[in-house]
């Protein structure tokens, strides 16, 4: 019954994996199209601006950046946390 609980727990994990692969190529490309519409942005926005405020969009889009970093960062370390107790959860050594 254990074996047969951990095939099937197995096989689920694969499911989910499968299915959060698919979802973040789907949001990757979602992502890659509002990058380019950001740039688009910024290209006509810098059109429109002083020098001064042109610093202030660069000094915007790197606080961006910045948190970007953070959130995947955290998301990293969640997802390691998660393997940890998936591990343990499936009789792995941790």
């Amino acid at each position: 019954m254990e074996r047969r609980f951990k095939e099937c727990f197995a096989e689920l994990c694969a499911d989910r994996a499968s299915d959060a692969i698919v979802s973040a190529r789907q949001k990757d490309a979602e992502y890659v199209v509002a990058v380019d519409n950001i740039n688009s942005i910024i290209d006509s926005l810098n059109i429109l601006l002083s020098t001064s405020n042109q610093q202030l969009l660069t000094q915007l889009a790197d606080a961006y950046s910045n948190r970007q970093i953070c959130e995947t960062r955290l998301a990293y370390e969640q997802g390691m946390r998660d393997g940890l107790r998936l591990n343990k959860i499936v009789g792995g050594v941790a």
